[in-house]
Parts: structure tokens; C-alpha cells; sequence
């Protein structure tokens, strides 16, 4: 009984005190107003340069839904292929947020000049295999810039943007990076048609088996003016299908982006990628000949060496 009575006393206090909060203004019991975050979105009209093309250029059109930008910054650098560097980042040009618009009327031209020239080079020293590089910085009438952690001269993270409005094609995404990866126009029938596969250095029996098929013949066909694939015996000592190789002519090297076999042992799989130290060669006006530059298993699955360098070359049959 004297419990209930103690329950009913201290009830009999906290009830008032519920009340009073209740009656309170509601104008003055409110969640903050949250920052609204920017946005600023570039699109580009080209994706690559020709370093032998005079006429190179590039326009760029902005769009922004926000009114609260007080300026946009950009800068421009360079990433060397055989050095595996890039420059630091040097300012190209400066925009007001009141020229700023969402209704694709702003827009900025560079030649290629304009851009090496920013970085004090000139379109003869870019190779391929290399890029350029355009960094955008925007900073809010407020002070806050976006994105925060782009330094001048220094490396390049980003952290208030986040990744699903990265590069997204929608008005409310954000473009902290454009890449520009230095090309060089051929022939769409360039380096296309029936060539010997060979295996001529590095590591390719790392199974006991040949890991690549050797000595035989592949047909290239072309994706693009510059890309091409062909299809190659991976593993096939032990059962396994063809892959497919794809590749891409720049100028003098041969690229080549990360590729998976379909195949692994648990781990990142097997997969290979460029040789950035050794890339492939091959002559833009010959295409008798050329060579192909790799490193394999760069997830060093299965037990095997990891990044092993192996160079193929393939001759026109």
C-alpha cells in the first residue's frame, strides 16, 4: 500500500511538469533547418584529346540549381603514363556564381593549347597513355566549399560529395573531376584482323599450365576508333573457355583497364591490368607489329604470384 502511495506522488508531480511541456509554443519546440548541400555539374562535349589535332578543344557547359554560389574555381593537371605522376593542380580559370545557370547557357571553350599552356607545357610533351586532368572547386556564399578537401599542389580526396552524385548525369549531381586521356586518331581498321598471339616475357605457366593460350591465332575486331578486343584461351588446360582481351591504341602505347577472368579461388579473383612501368608499343603507321604489356593476378588470388609482368606480342597473319 505504501508503495502505490509513493507511485501515486511521484506521478501526481511529473503529470504537471508533461502538461506544461505540452502546452508549450510550437514555433519555439523545432528540428533545425538543415544545410542544403550544393551542386554543380559540368558536361563536357568531348572525352578525350588527340595531342596531334591543332584544333583540339573542349567546351564545357555548367549547370547549377543552387543560387547560393559565390564562385567556381578550376584547375588543370597533367598525369604522366611512364612517370606514374601527377603535376599538382594549377588554377585555369575562375567563374562567378551569378554567371552560374541551369538552363545550359553557361559555357567555357579551352584548346588544348589553353590547357597545356596553363601547366606550362605545350601539346608535344603530352604522350599517350597520359591525361588531363580538370578539378572543379565551388565555394557557397557561406564559406563552405565543396568539394573541402581539394588541395593545390597536394593529393586529391573528396568527402563532402558522396559517390551516387558523383559524375551522375542528373542537374543535381556534382563534377569535382574530369579526365582527359590523351588519344590519337588511326584508321578504324587499324590493328584489326587475324594476328599470332605470343607470349614473349614474363611468367605464363604459373598453374603448371600455360595461363594464357601461346602461339595461337586471334581475330581483333574493333569496338571503336581506338579500342579493340579479341577472345584468347585463359586457363583452357584445364577446361576453361576463352576470355575476352580488350585494349586500346594511344598514340604509341597500348592501354588497357583492370579485367577479370570469370575465375578465382575465394579472393579478388583472377584479374590483370596495365604495366604502367612497361606498357606495350606499337607504330601508328604500321600494323604489322605490336606489343601488349600487362601484370597478372593483381588481387593475388589463388596462391600465385601476384602482379606478375607478362608481354605479349601479335603479329597481322
Amino acid at each position: 500500500m505504501k508503495n502505490i502511495y509513493n507511485y501515486i506522488q511521484r506521478f501526481s508531480f511529473i503529470l504537471p511538469v508533461i502538461m506544461l511541456l505540452s502546452c508549450e509554443d510550437e514555433d519555439t519546440i523545432r528540428v533545425p533547418d538543415l544545410d542544403v548541400a550544393t551542386n554543380f555539374r559540368i558536361v563536357r562535349d568531348v572525352s578525350s584529346f588527340d595531342s596531334t589535332d591543332p584544333d583540339a578543344s573542349v567546351t564545357f557547359t555548367i549547370y547549377s540549381e543552387s543560387n547560393n554560389i559565390q564562385e567556381a574555381d578550376m584547375y588543370v593537371s597533367h598525369f604522366s603514363l611512364i612517370d606514374n605522376a601527377e603535376t599538382r593542380q594549377f588554377p585555369l580559370t575562375s567563374v562567378n556564381g551569378s554567371e552560374i545557370t541551369n538552363d545550359g547557357t553557361t559555357k567555357l571553350t579551352f584548346s588544348l593549347n589553353d590547357l597545356t599552356a596553363a601547366m606550362n607545357k605545350t601539346p608535344e610533351e603530352l604522350a599517350g597513355g597520359d591525361a588531363v586532368n580538370i578539378y572543379s572547386i565551388v565555394t557557397l556564399t557561406d564559406g563552405r566549399i565543396y568539394p573541402d578537401t581539394i588541395r593545390v599542389d597536394s593529393e586529391t580526396e573528396f568527402i563532402n560529395v558522396t559517390p551516387n552524385i558523383v559524375n551522375s548525369s542528373a542537374t543535381t549531381s556534382f563534377s569535382p573531376k574530369l579526365i582527359f586521356p590523351i588519344l590519337c586518331a588511326i584508321e578504324d581498321s587499324f590493328g584489326t584482323g587475324s594476328y599470332l598471339f605470343e607470349v614473349i616475357e614474363g611468367s605464363n605457366d604459373q598453374f603448371g599450365i600455360p595461363t594464357f593460350d601461346e602461339s595461337v591465332v586471334v581475330e581483333i575486331t574493333a569496338l571503336s576508333s581506338t579500342e579493340r578486343t579479341f577472345d584468347i584461351g585463359y586457363l583452357s588446360g584445364f577446361g576453361f573457355g576463352a576470355t575476352e582481351f580488350d585494349f586500346t591504341f594511344a598514340c604509341n602505347v597500348i592501354l588497357l583497364e583492370p579485367t577479370g577472368a570469370g575465375l578465382g579461388c575465394g579472393g579478388g579473383g583472377l584479374a590483370w591490368d596495365l604495366n604502367k612501368g612497361d606498357p606495350g608499343q606499337f607504330d601508328i603507321t604500321d600494323d604489322s607489329q605490336f606489343t601488349v604489356s600487362i601484370l597478372h593476378n593483381i588481387f593475388g588470388d589463388c596462391g600465385i604470384g601476384t602482379n606478375d609482368p607478362i608481354k605479349f606480342r601479335l603479329t597481322k597473319q
